[in-house]
């Protein structure tokens, strides 16, 4: 039965207005209530930061997908064929006849490289004999070509890539110059089992410093301005990539391959 406010006094009436008005906001619904819309608010930035990933991921297998044409041009283009692959004596992983090629451009003292080296050891693990991965020197900062020539010395007795890890690993031991950097650098070497009068020879003659230019100038064709960057079957892709976002941009595209 409902209530008569006529019957009601002022005050009476008055107080169940209130009463009624504090129901109404309890029986509001969830989403319209404040934590309620703060929730939806912060499933929408997920969502759209969600789709924006997947799009990007999406998109960059299909711009490697379509590299049949570019991957010509590449071959009909010896100079941009060099300059992204390199003369061949670059350090490599994984199986030389692959289905996916990854070049990258990279530098040892690089916070962004070094949050990325883990990542190609992962990768190779991952697809076992299906990509191959061609490492090229991108020396930018003031110590860069010393670590670059360390790794080099090291890969001289068949250590590059234990030389590579252990630059990456220690990079923030590694942000001197001259005869202290050079103390690290030799220390680092001899954790690896290196031949200490060999590596010395190699290191203090700068005997690698030519090849690391090669590398830089190849770079400069191709515009390269950061660290690292990646040459996927040679697409582009610029800058610091999370593991996740890699290696889903990897099962994506041999997955788009089956």
């Amino acid at each position: 039965m409902a209530l008569d406010l006529g019957n009601m006094n002022l005050e009476e009436r008055t107080k169940f207005l209130e009463l009624k008005e504090q129901y109404k906001k309890q029986l509001l619904p969830w989403y319209k209530k404040w934590w309620g819309i703060v929730i939806l608010a912060i499933l929408g930035i997920v969502l759209i930061l969600s789709t924006a990933a997947g799009f990007y991921i999406w998109n960059q297998v299909q711009e490697i997908n379509k590299t049949n044409a570019y991957n010509q041009q590449i071959s009909s283009d010896k100079a941009l064929q060099l300059a992204i692959y390199g003369d061949g004596t670059n350090y490599v992983l994984g199986t030389e006849n692959a289905a996916l090629t990854i070049v990258e451009f990279s530098d040892f003292a690089c916070p962004y490289c070094e949050k990325a080296y883990t990542v190609l050891r992962k990768i190779i693990g991952r697809y076992p004999g299906k990509v191959k991965i061609i490492f090229r020197d991108l020396p930018l900062h003031e110590n860069s070509v010393d670590l670059a020539m360390g790794a080099r010395c090291a890969g001289e007795q068949g250590k590059f890539w234990e030389m590579h890890d252990q630059l990456f690993s220690n990079q923030n031991n590694l942000k001197s110059t001259g005869d202290e950097l050079k103390t690290v650098i030799y220390s680092l070497a001899g954790t690896i089992g290196l031949n200490a009068a060999t590596f010395d020879t190699c290191y203090t003659s700068k005997k690698y410093v030519s090849a690391i230019s090669y590398d830089f100038a190849d770079a400069d064709s191709l515009k390269l301005r950061g660290t690292p960057s990646w040459f996927l079957n040679g697409k582009l892709i610029s800058g610091y990539l999370p593991e996740n976002d890699f290696l889903t941009l990897l099962d994506n595209y041999f997955a788009s391959l089956k």
